[in-house]
């Protein structure tokens, strides 16, 4: 297993500059380029390797910080660095995928019936198989879980889906039925942003009964517990929360987008649902 996204959140009193520098101290014979601004974040900064390609990028400028993240083959590396600099960091999102790579075809099709029994055995989870029906080269993807929740699961034929976005030459095509990446993306919550700080890539299966079961079962890598949040001592104001977070985040992280930061928010907040009670009061 190996990290293919990471996304590490350094916080306040961090200079970017620095961060910038020291970053850009691992890849010598590339360059910094200047990016836009994303997330909330008022600028960044794209660090360069040799050949061009974008080794990591550090967002800064605001009330958030500063955030590292690298995706791709250079990741394992990228949060090797990160973590040497920075071993106190909050993960916001972490990627962990790993290759099955049979000789015999079919591979996807005898992966499918222990993944569906998987889904089947822990109840209420989302799950979804898409297989192509008249474009053999689109590949089957597997997917289970919500992209809103701590972890989400999906199975794709690797080959097939790099010849669809035009990434691989024709030749990829000896690997077609033989190739499935498997990937899980890890979005940890509370305490276990910074606990994760230090996981190794299967320990983010950890975060979700789900996560260790497919682990296990499928990959046969058997993976210790590593949720520090016990979600089911939640009281009933915290659920209620979560449950407006989980709803109507896009549209509060838009009203953060909008007003400049969460204080300006929260002022926001009260005053509308001030003047929401001043309407229901004229009603009455």
């Amino acid at each position: 297993m190996r990290f293919d996204y990471y996304r590490a959140s350094l916080g306040q009193g961090v200079d970017a500059d620095q961060v910038i520098s020291w970053m850009a101290s691992h890849q010598p014979l590339g360059e910094i380029a200047e990016g836009r601004p994303v997330m909330g974040y008022e600028a960044s900064a794209h660090v360069l390797d040799g050949e061009g390609d974008t080794w990591a990028t550090v967002l800064h400028g605001g009330p958030n910080g500063v955030l590292v993240q690298a995706s791709g083959e250079a990741t394992p590396a990228a949060v090797e660095v990160i973590r040497r600099a920075w071993p106190v960091h909050a993960v916001t999102r972490a990627d962990v995928c790993v290759d099955v790579i049979e000789e015999e075809t079919g591979l996807f099709d005898r992966l499918e019936p222990t993944l569906t029994r998987i889904v089947r055995e822990h109840g209420r989870v989302k799950a979804k198989c898409i297989r192509p029906v008249l474009d053999r080269d689109q590949g089957a993807t597997y997917m289970i879980g919500s992209r809103a929740s701590e972890t989400y699961f999906r199975a794709y034929e690797k080959p097939e889906q790099m010849m669809a976005e035009g990434l691989a030459h024709q030749s990829m095509r000896v690997y077609f039925d033989r190739w499935v990446r498997c990937e899980l993306e890890a979005k940890p919550q509370k305490d276990n942003r910074h606990s994760a700080a230090t996981f190794e890539p299967s320990e983010y299966f950890g975060l979700s009964r789900m996560g260790r079961a497919i682990a296990s079962d499928l990959l046969a890598q058997v993976v210790a517990k590593t949720n520090s949040v016990e979600y089911k001592l939640l009281t009933t104001k915290a659920r209620r929360r979560r449950a407006i977070a989980k709803q109507y985040g896009p549209t509060l992280l838009e009203w953060k987008e909008d007003v400049g930061s969460w204080s300006e928010v929260g002022l926001a907040l009260r005053d509308l649902i001030e003047e929401l009670e001043k309407e229901r009061s004229k009603r009455r």
